[in-house]
């Protein structure tokens, strides 16, 4: 379903609880994760949001739609961009193309006991836009990259039908998850953070800052990392920001 603009195109869906997906040209409110904004120009970008309706899925497999619906991300973009070994999946779900934030994605789960009832996936894409007025520290779009106009409404398609057909229950998006990690061999600064709104501005370190190389992902989701003194520690999302 098409409508011209809404506030958050996650929100509208959970207000219409009949409707499975809805894409929009506009949002005067648009959110990504921990509570940030998504800054987007009109008519200029992908902001769908499509309702999963998972059965007997388990709590401890939300981090496994999340990979899921990365990789379908991944795959849909690749197709439009010059170099996809450039495309990266910056952890836990945005789309980066080299070190610039391409796609951004929200996911809200409802819960029924220990089974997830239902599931909200948000996706915001710059497609057309070349410039932005907030404070997104490191935005890009395919046109950026590309020096081409693309048609929104067939990308935003390609997305929801996709979306709609996933596998919830697979585990076969693993590796290829870890193959286009962002950052996933090397060593790089990073930082630790309590959770907060406030956006990882690029090249900005701190005396806490360290270097540190990844290690793996858990089942739960959780980033591992190794520092340079040999310590591996386990950060859920927010816990710790890429210092770009």
């Amino acid at each position: 379903m098409y409508i011209a603009q809404t506030n958050s195109t996650n929100t509208y869906l959970k207000e219409h609880p009949l409707e499975d997906e809805v894409y929009t040209g506009y949002q005067t409110a648009g959110r990504g994760q921990a509570g940030n904004g998504w800054e987007s120009e009109q008519g200029k970008n992908v902001l769908i949001s499509v309702r999963l309706r998972p059965k007997n899925v388990h709590i401890v497999e939300q981090w496994n739609i999340s990979m899921q619906v990365s990789m379908i991300l991944w795959q849909v973009v690749a197709k439009y961009v010059t170099d996809e070994q450039q495309l990266t999946i910056k952890w836990p779900n945005d789309l980066y193309y080299g070190d610039k934030k391409l796609a951004g994605v929200l996911i809200e789960n409802t819960l029924c006991g220990q089974n997830i009832d239902e599931c909200i996936v948000g996706i915001g894409l710059n497609v057309n836009q070349t410039q932005w007025t907030g404070n997104a520290p490191n935005p890009i779009s395919i046109k950026v990259i590309t020096g081409k106009e693309n048609n929104i409404e067939e990308i935003a398609r390609d997305l929801i039908d996709q979306l709609h057909n996933i596998n919830i229950t697979s585990t076969s998006c693993v590796k290829m998850y870890m193959q286009h990690l962002y950052r996933r061999m090397g060593w790089y600064w990073w930082e630790e953070r309590e959770v907060d709104i406030h956006p990882t501005m690029n090249g900005q370190r701190s005396n806490a800052s360290f270097e540190a190389e990844i290690v793996e992902i858990t089942k739960q989701g959780e980033l591992v990392l190794r520092k340079r003194n040999n310590e591996i520690t386990k950060y859920h999302f927010k816990q710790i920001k890429y210092i770009i």
